[in-house]
């Protein structure tokens, strides 16, 4: 019957405070990421020599075994963690008011000190971040707000108001531009019913409105006369077939060409000389057997083999 673990003792603010204290002295190896067997084995040392460094120190008397002490600092990362989180969600409450206070421990400014602070308050970015800004935009420090509204009447009686800024009037300057008479400047703009009709689509463009664009074109590149006499605001693009020739891509495809039809020549060839010597030599081998005496079915074979090639 296996023996059940005896429940050690709740850990006192002194032990916590000795269990950090020593954590810190290892905080490199401790709190490595990396997951390697090297680095496995260090953690593993370095907590046998907390375990007895805390062992020696004990407040308590109390003998701490590696896992125990181990967990225990997993559980107060974990705390740290939630209270940061919980600062934080108090900060974005609704309904005004200061956020609510949390309870702060003598201990969490050792754990700060010990863990990486990006995992408990986030990462920073430029663009965006997750952390809590410290910095508060006050509308009391920004610059006021000034309002100018300009009279239209005689250049003498221009009357301005001009709230915030401390400038007095007679030394503000007026400039006066006179614009050009243009059909654009008396234009309503806000008038939508402009008088244009479906019908006026189809009428000729505005010789203002079309574009000069003079193309130019290879001599070599055949051109068909419907793309060169389509206007250049038709909505269809040239039909300009450009060969494949001209390029040295082609070019090369071409040489390739030539060569394997070349080798496929030669081949040819050889294979027609191959077969024309293994006629021969089937003739021969028939009238040699002839001249010995073998039997029909042997010149038979022959023969057929012949009639194969």
């Amino acid at each position: 019957m296996e023996k059940k673990r005896t429940r050690a003792p709740n850990y006192s603010s002194k032990e916590k405070e000795v269990l950090l204290t020593i954590v810190r002295k290892h905080k490199n190896i401790v709190e490595n990421k990396k997951t390697d067997a090297v680095s496995v084995n260090d953690k593993k040392l370095a907590w046998f020599k907390i375990t007895q460094e805390f062992n020696c120190v004990s407040p308590n008397n109390c003998l701490r075994d590696t896992d125990s002490l181990r967990k225990y600092y997993d559980n107060l990362k974990e705390d740290i963690r939630k209270k940061a989180g919980h600062q934080r969600r108090s900060l974005y409450k609704t309904g005004g008011g200061p956020p609510s206070p949390i309870k702060k421990d003598d201990c969490d400014d050792l754990i700060l000190d010990i863990v990486n602070t990006k995992t408990i308050f986030g990462l920073a970015n430029p663009c965006d971040n997750d952390q809590v800004t410290e910095k508060q935009i006050s509308m009391e420090d920004s610059e006021p707000w000034t309002e100018t509204k300009i009279m239209e009447s005689d250049t003498n009686s221009v009357s301005e108001t001009f709230h915030g800024t401390g400038i007095p009037t007679d030394q503000i300057e007026v400039v006066f531009v006179d614009q050009p008479n243009s059909s654009c400047a008396s234009m309503n703009l806000s008038d939508k019913s402009f008088g244009t009709k479906p019908g006026d689509l189809r009428k000729v463009l505005n010789p203002c409105l079309q574009k000069n664009i003079k193309q130019t074109y290879n001599n070599s590149i055949p051109i068909n006369e419907s793309a060169r006499k389509r206007p250049n605001f038709s909505r269809r693009r040239p039909s300009v077939i450009r060969p494949l020739s001209s390029s040295t891509l082609a070019e090369k495809y071409e040489i390739l060409l030539d060569k394997k039809i070349h080798l496929a020549n030669g081949l040819q060839q050889e294979h027609e000389l191959r077969m024309t010597l293994l006629r021969f030599d089937i003739a021969l081998k028939k009238k040699q057997l002839i001249a010995t005496g073998f039997h029909d079915t042997d010149v038979n074979l022959i023969e057929s083999a012949e009639l194969m090639l």
